[in-house]
């Protein structure tokens, strides 16, 4: 099964999925109401070789938790 994460609330995401046509033959996790878990993250990671990757840099969150300011490496 061909899985999609998105943001309910996010404009972009809701924008992507509707000029994808909907992507009715995936399964959908709005990660608001249902979270990534540990074992679906480390799944993503397998895929793209890297944490850092699955990260926004530029979300709101990431910058409120002050990730922005820091020297991030893959270990963290």
């Amino acid at each position: 099964m061909r899985k999609i994460y998105y943001l309910s609330t996010c404009n972009t995401c809701q924008r992507i999925i509707n000029e994808l046509g909907g992507l009715e033959d995936f399964d959908h996790q709005n990660v608001k109401e249902n979270p990534i878990t540990g074992e679906q993250l480390d799944a993503l990671r397998e895929k793209v070789d890297s944490y850092e990757s699955l990260f926004n840099r530029r979300s709101r969150k990431y910058r409120q938790l002050g990730l922005h300011e820091q020297d991030l490496k893959e270990p963290d």
